[in-house]
């Protein structure tokens, strides 16, 4: 608890100095006594973009300050005498000052301050729609830089921070002053690619399943979260990102089976038939038959010539057995019960950036590193930089999800370490967001150790969050430290908690107490042997109740009592609200246990569980805790046919 007091100290006394230096050296106002000292100006006809940045800004000067800015288009007046003009986008009077946006890279903008003007700009266009549901994780358009040069300023100098999704997890302090010092930068992402994939809730505002409706959001309730998680996206600049390295080859067996199936995986018997019984292929397509050069030229063939090449194997956990295939393979390392094949794919993406080289030589190769060739190749592998591996751990014990042992977390950090050596780029696509149910199942450390490991490599471009559930109340930290990281890799994992718990003001020592309380558990049920079985269904099927029994939620409310005692001493109500938050996460975690017993159990009262947990998630939907849409598909997913009959009891 000192130490966590020491943190804040030592937060709140640089902020103090930080401002107080901006203040005091800075020539150029924009909140003075709080009274407006600026005026944001956009172009005469402004890109949705832009409109839509200059609202933003306008808006958190606003919560910081209590001073409205006005917001005047190119032409329409005159700046007032003693005021600073904000030009946002691509103005006039930015051009005039030679500042041109069309020279930058995807998501970068230009920062200038300079002889008391502001101006904040990237590349736009018409078609950019800044309120555009982009849930699968990334957006159309590379035009986003405006925005996000919009966002670097309301952080930089409003000290703004975004938590969680919503009003609430908007981190506003409090400020009389505003003034910034000169400047002049190009500030483009530390990594190119940056995604994060809500893909239940994204399916469920195109079709709401009546199912899914009446046990998660009301119909306005999930526009209204779904709004406000794309907000924060864009705060936390999920940017522009080709839809990259997935699975490519679905639908290649129907469509070039019948003719070639020797481009397709040969079975262990040598045949190179689809098994009728086999539902992996038939939901997810057969596995190519790697070193065919008949297939390599195909491939190629079908390709525009320009755009991303895309190899990524389909989402089967199999592979050819024919003999040329196996003779790509390296040697096997003992201690692998599944045979290695990543020496293979290698192999098959070097043919494939060879042969496209020819037709364009900056073609650029899109794979994955999974399954069986998740392991790291022989060390005489070398491959280019023009290959982008999407790295998704598998294997190596429970490695996919975290928490996990030690060694199994060094076994994943030379996996890395051995595709780098090979010299090709890397997004970081791990799946571990999707285990833990509505459980506080909580691993921040782990997660960042493994990210700044990555990243230090020099070969991370990127990371896919494959897919955010969205436990806001009982995973605060990690998820806040998972899309801070994003944007600003640099930062140590200490300093983005000190910005996360500083938001609960007094409360802040109780809330490090209570998010450690949890991350210690964890760790420990891993260490005692009881996450064998953890994966992101049997958590909630089976394990749930067993794995956070009621004894374990007593000590966790305790704590927080004393977060909201701490809370309740200061003069703003948002603290208290903040860590009333945390209380409803929790709330609805023993709701949502005690309805996986009943169901596990056939409890003859389950319809009673089922109606407190429908109750509380429609009672508490504005509050944003939790996506519900995902908590009630994992349900009934494992317990559909048992709820229908009690959802029938209840009316």
């Amino acid at each position: 608890m000192q130490t966590a007091w020491l943190y804040r100290g030592i937060l709140v006394v640089w902020c103090w100095i930080a401002v107080s230096a901006v203040v005091l050296a800075a020539s150029t106002p924009i909140v003075e006594d709080g009274r407006p000292r600026a005026v944001v100006i956009t172009a005469a006809e402004p890109t949705p973009i832009a409109a839509y940045a200059a609202k933003e800004l306008v808006e958190h000067i606003e919560k910081s300050t209590g001073a409205r800015l006005t917001v005047r288009p190119e032409g329409d007046g005159s700046v007032p005498a003693g005021y600073t003009p904000i030009y946002v986008g691509n103005t006039a009077a930015a051009r005039a000052a030679g500042l041109d946006a069309g020279a930058l890279g995807i998501d970068a903008f230009i920062y200038r301050v300079q002889d008391g003007r502001v101006y904040l700009l990237g590349k736009e266009d018409d078609s950019t729609d800044p309120l555009e549901n982009r849930l699968w994780g990334a957006t159309r358009s590379p035009h986003n830089g405006t925005l996000f040069g919009v966002y670097e300023f309301i952080e930089r100098h409003l000290g703004v921070r975004w938590l969680w999704p919503g009003d609430l997890g908007t981190f506003v302090p409090a400020m009389d002053a505003v003034a910034v010092e000169d400047t002049d930068e190009v500030v483009a992402p530390a990594l190119k690619y940056r995604r994060a994939r809500y893909p239940w809730l994204a399916g469920s505002l195109r079709d709401y399943a009546p199912e899914l409706k009446r046990m998660a959001f009301t119909e306005e309730g999930l526009q209204r979260y779904a709004a406000a998680v794309h907000a924060f996206q864009r705060r936390q600049r999920m940017g522009y990102a080709k839809r990259h390295l997935g699975h490519t080859f679905h639908r290649w067996w129907n469509r070039f089976g019948e003719q070639h199936p020797d481009w397709f995986r040969m079975n262990p018997d040598g045949s190179r038939a689809v098994p009728d019984d086999d539902s992996r292929f038939q939901r997810h397509g057969v596995p190519m038959c790697v070193s065919n050069p008949e297939l390599h030229r195909q491939i190629v063939d079908l390709w525009d010539g320009t755009s991303l090449l895309r190899l990524g194997e389909v989402d089967v956990a199999a592979y050819c057995h024919c003999p040329e295939c196996l003779s790509w393979d390296g040697p096997q390392p003992e201690d692998r019960a599944q045979r290695v094949i990543s020496d293979r794919y290698a192999r098959f993406w070097k043919a494939i950036f060879e042969l496209a080289a020819e037709r364009n030589p900056n073609v650029e190769i899109g794979t994955l590193l999974y399954m069986h060739y998740f392991p790291a190749p022989s060390d005489d592998v070398t491959l280019v930089d023009n290959i982008l591996g999407k790295f998704c751990p598998w294997g190596g014990g429970n490695t996919i999800w975290y928490p996990a042992a030690e060694d199994e977390l060094e076994w994943q950090r030379q996996q890395w370490a051995g595709w780098a050596r090979t010299g090709i780029r890397m997004i970081y696509r791990p799946n571990d967001m999707l285990a833990g149910y509505v459980m506080p199942h909580i691993h921040t450390r782990q997660r960042a150790d493994f990210f700044h490991h990555a990243y230090d490599s020099g070969r991370m471009v990127g990371v896919d969050l494959d897919s955010v559930l969205g436990q806001w109340a009982v995973r605060g930290p990690e998820h806040y430290m998972a899309f801070r990281l994003l944007n600003r890799p640099d930062l140590s994992l200490e300093e983005v908690l000190a910005e996360y718990y500083t938001a609960f003001g007094p409360a802040e020592a109780a809330v490090r107490e209570y998010f450690a309380y949890w991350e210690d558990y964890n760790e420990a049920l891993q260490a005692a042997g009881r996450w064998q079985d953890l994966r992101r269904r049997s958590l909630m099927r089976r394990s749930a109740p067993r794995l956070y029994p009621a004894d374990v939620f007593e000590d966790a409310h305790a704590i927080l009592e004393r977060a909201m005692a701490a809370a309740r001493t200061a003069e703003r109500d948002v603290y208290a609200e903040r860590v009333a938050f945390l209380r409803k996460g929790l709330e609805h975690a023993q709701l949502s246990i005690d309805l996986i017993r009943a169901l596990t159990e056939n409890r003859a009262d389950g319809s009673d569980a089922l109606q407190k947990v429908v109750e509380f998630r429609k009672r508490h939907e504005a509050w944003f805790i939790s996506d519900f849409v995902q908590a009630a598909r994992m349900e009934r997913r494992a317990h559909g046919e048992k709820l229908d009959e009690w959802f029938a009891a209840l009316r």
